[in-house]
């Protein structure tokens, strides 16, 4: 049986057709720690089906059914968006600024859940209700609920956010709702374009803002001091922003980048 060196140079042969070598040893890494986790051995059958499918351009995540967020990991599938690097950062600014007092939150578009799994996680005083249009997505938060034992503090509910507003009453809101304009779809990865989730990326129409007015509206139902935070497309960060002029506190944040990815809002 070869050692691990040798499944990694073959692994790195294979695909230096498609990706540089930085990348397919980041992806190395990640199939070798996930069949540790899972205490299984190198094999030939699943090491040459997993090379096809990256092959294809599929993304390492989905093959194996697992992407880590916040120093977790979190089943995915393809009704669900790889969880970013910038979402973690949304998690982490609303860590730093909301302390662990009893409080309901309200994620809109949870996808896997990983924001809401993420807060409960570090708040054992929070409660939370995830909204979803798709069955397949609310099934895939309920895995992870479960599998990071929050799943008696969160509620999952089916609900087409756009076509009407949820009955929900919270001291927190949050989202990162589908932001990117079709005509981005040409700069953007083909892996991404081909397999995750198009309704998680694009809003339907020629309103790319059109989550971010109905999560005006849907904070203006709530109690006074009800927050929201929500990540968000930096090219259309001022017309975002003024969405929500006429609340209390409006105010944007930058990425590790130096883009305005973050909008908080405080009715």
């Amino acid at each position: 049986m070869p050692d691990i060196h040798a499944w990694k140079s073959r692994w790195v042969a294979a695909l230096s057709g498609m990706m540089d070598e930085a990348e397919a040893e980041a992806n190395f890494r990640f199939y070798s720690q996930w069949l540790s986790d899972q205490q299984l051995e190198f094999a030939e059958d699943s090491f040459g089906e997993t090379l096809e499918r990256l092959k294809n351009h599929e993304p390492i995540q989905y093959i194996l059914g697992e992407a880590w967020f916040y120093g977790k990991p979190f089943y995915v599938d393809s009704h669900t968006l790889i969880p970013r690097p910038e979402t973690e950062e949304l998690c982490d600014l609303i860590l730093k600024q909301l302390p662990d007092l009893t409080m309901s939150i309200v994620d809109v578009g949870t996808g896997s859940g990983c924001i809401p799994v993420t807060l409960l996680q570090h708040r054992p005083n929070w409660q939370a209700t995830a909204l979803d249009i798709d069955a397949g997505a609310l099934a895939v938060a309920k895995i992870n609920a479960e599998k990071h034992g929050v799943s008696n503090r969160l509620q999952l509910i089916q609900h087409d956010f756009l076509a009407a507003l949820p009955t929900v009453s919270a001291n927190l809101i949050v989202s990162n709702p589908p932001y990117i304009h079709s005509s981005e779809a040409a700069a953007m990865d083909h892996n991404v374009l081909a397999f995750e989730p198009h309704a998680a990326l694009f809003p339907e129409g020629s309103d790319v803002l059109i989550f971010y007015r109905q999560l005006a509206a849907l904070l203006d139902t709530q109690t006074q001091n009800c927050a929201l935070w929500a990540e968000i497309n930096p090219r259309y960060a001022g017309e975002t922003l003024e969405l929500f002029h006429k609340f209390r506190k409006h105010q944007l944040h930058t990425d590790m980048s130096g883009k305005w990815r973050f909008l908080e809002v405080v009715k």
